[in-house]
């Protein structure tokens, strides 16, 4: 499909060769500056008023140039389709939890070294999206996304097949998965960030974390069907053709949404950016308008007007900088927030962890038992997704109203809409997690604990989601390395627990191990308060320091 505007602006990409991510693309254009600002000869409104009224009436309105060319239908493909190779970084921690006592005996190691392989994976799980995730920021979202899961299918199937003398290689190859396959979260809360405005960014974000939040439902049931009637090998090759497969329509249909790159979504990107079946059909309407003597095709997808605003590929390797997720963490709000919902990450992976083991020594579980009774926790989770998702969302409007009409972007108290639901979820979470405790120490019915897991998961996704939403807004253009920032202080604390959390039940009891890591987590709990307060200002020295910056290269 042709744009009336096409001689002026450039199409979106692939226009004519339309994906499940891409349709109607090419019914959005911009309009020329000679259609929407037309220059006339006549007379000044000063010299003929009626006249000049009469022209004014007649011209066309500019068009406010809109933050994303798709539409909500290819919004919702694009988000669907980062949800679900989002699944693989935490499936992979979670899919081996019901596993762990089997493997134990395959590889001959007690729990607490098994708990290692864990422990490591969360490690490295937090430590390479700083990596992956400044290069997403910079070189675009599609490359890395490639890359990284391809090195991920690799350390899977090399797990599958290894020999179970050799669990110093199980180590290794659990930090190259975790280097591999982590990244995929961070990419997505890029692309995410990338689509949507603040005041839809709630729910888009709900619906993404459906699908890291999804592992906890499905992964420890997998896990513990695998293992228990097709060995443990049987989980890695479950992932390698489980990834491969979500992998398929990311390579050839999701589009380059970076916006260093392509805007709104409006510029055609580079080659590698390209989505592999708008590289194949491009080719072959290439050729076609070769034979039919069209020469002037590569113009009219790619003008120069439009690639001359983004920078070129030399320009964004100079800006890249590896260790930006690091120096984000050097903002004192966003470290405070996500050191607090850190802390209950850890206490929240703490209680996944142990919860196959306390399961099977207090109730005599076996491994499919164990993971059926993980579904709880992930029911919670997937409506910890959705709910708040729709009410950060709801929550952010109805403060917009109270604010005055003439209100800078600045003004707006972002930090108090996105935590104004909080204390409540805390709350729960806490109760939850001691309650927990104390029902596994008593011995209580397996209802019990199995209802709890469901209230931790919900309270626990509510709160991780609206940390993630809130960083993506204060650091807008930086969605993937301020979430890459995020997974590594929570993934260091999540190991630091996981490593230790069976130590501290066997010194301590079940019942105040989870006294203790809830206490740690209320002891932070003043942390938002401080970033409701301390946030505002914050943005706005922010604000200060990049239009000083923008000066100064001009």
């Amino acid at each position: 499909m042709s744009s009336p505007h096409s001689e002026h602006t450039a199409l979106p990409p692939n226009s004519q060769n339309a994906t499940p991510f891409q349709t109607d693309l090419a019914s959005i254009s911009s309009p020329s500056l000679e259609e929407t600002i037309p220059v006339t000869d006549g007379p000044l409104p000063n010299e003929n008023t009626d006249q000049s009224q009469t022209q004014q009436e007649s011209l066309p309105v500019i068009p406010t140039k809109p933050h994303s060319v798709f539409t909500p239908r290819q919004k919702a493909w694009i988000v669907a389709g980062v949800s679900s190779i989002g699944v693989f970084s935490p499936l992979s921690a979670n899919i081996f939890v019901p596993a762990l006592p089997l493997l134990a005996s395959a590889f001959k190691q007690t729990a607490e070294e098994m708990n290692l392989t864990v422990s490591i994976y969360l490690v490295f799980q937090g430590l390479s999206p700083t990596f992956w995730g400044s290069m997403a920021d910079v070189f675009g979202r599609r490359p890395v996304y490639l890359l990284t899961m391809a090195i991920y299918i690799a350390s899977c199937i090399v797990i599958a097949v290894l020999p179970t003398s050799a669990f110093w290689a199980l180590l290794f190859l659990r930090v190259v998965q975790a280097f591999g396959g982590s990244s995929v979260i961070a990419i997505g809360a890029g692309v995410v960030s990338d689509i949507s405005e603040q005041h839809e960014r709630g729910g888009f974000m709900g619906w993404y974390s459906l699908g890291n939040m999804l592992a906890p439902a499905i992964g420890p049931v997998l896990g513990g069907i695998l293992a228990q009637y097709l060995g443990w090998r049987a989980i890695f090759w479950f992932l390698v053709i489980a990834s491969s497969t979500a992998l398929i329509p990311i390579a050839f249909f999701l589009p380059e949404t970076l916006r260093l790159i392509v805007g709104n979504g409006s510029i055609h990107p580079p080659l590698i950016n390209q989505p592999f079946a708008q590289i194949f059909t491009g080719r072959r309407a290439r050729q076609d308008a070769k034979r039919e003597g069209i020469s002037d095709l590569e113009k009219a997808h790619e003008p120069s007007s439009s690639k001359s605003t983004q920078p070129t590929l030399k320009e964004r390797r100079a800006m890249f900088r590896p260790l930006q997720s690091l120096e984000l963490l050097l903002n004192p709000d966003l470290f405070m927030m996500l050191f607090f919902s850190s802390l209950i990450y850890m206490e929240f992976y703490c209680i996944l962890t142990a919860t196959s083991s306390l399961f099977k020594n207090i109730y005599g579980l076996s491994e499919i038992k164990i993971g059926l009774c993980y579904l709880s926790n992930g029911a919670g989770c997937i409506l910890g997704s959705l709910l708040p998702g729709r009410m950060l969302d709801w929550d952010y409007r109805q403060m917009k109203r109270e604010l005055p009409d003439d209100s800078k972007p600045l003004d707006f108290p972002i930090e108090r809409a996105r935590l104004k639901r909080l204390p409540f979820l805390v709350a729960l979470t806490h109760i939850s997690a001691i309650g927990f405790g104390w029902a596994l120490y008593a011995q209580t019915s397996l209802a019990v604990p199995v209802v709890l897991h469901f209230f931790i998961g919900f309270s626990n996704t509510a709160m991780m989601l609206m940390t993630q939403t809130l960083v993506v807004d204060l650091f807008p253009g930086k969605g993937s390395s301020v979430t890459a920032s995020f997974n590594l202080l929570r993934c260091s604390l999540g190991a630091v627990g996981t490593s230790t959390i069976d130590i501290i039940i066997t010194r301590l009891n079940v019942g105040w191990t989870f006294v203790l890591l809830s206490g740690i987590c209320l002891a932070a709990s003043p942390l938002p308060w401080l970033i409701v307060k301390i946030g505002p200002k914050r943005r706005r020295r922010r604000a200060a320091e990049a239009a000083a910056r923008a000066a100064g290269r001009e």
